[in-house]
């Protein structure tokens, strides 16, 4: 929960339409966000092509898509 609650807080930084709930961002969409925001929470840097926390980055997936599943139910 930590982790998406991280996720959230970023979001909302770059994007000032996502309030409180995680089905603003749960879009086809908002895909390009999504994106944007993992990979500026795992520190993905663009020269060498990795990200610094790259479980962070496994990790947000699976929760994203079991979010995504229980919103769709």
């Amino acid at each position: 929960m930590r982790e998406l609650g991280r996720f959230l807080v970023r979001a909302r930084m770059y994007d000032n339409e996502i309030h409180v709930h995680l089905r603003d961002i749960i879009d086809a969409t908002t895909f390009p966000l999504v994106v944007t925001v993992t990979n500026a929470l795992c520190q993905y840097d663009e020269e060498t092509k990795k990200y610094t926390n790259p479980f962070l980055a496994l990790k947000l997936g699976h929760l994203l898509k079991k979010a995504a599943r229980i919103l769709t139910t």
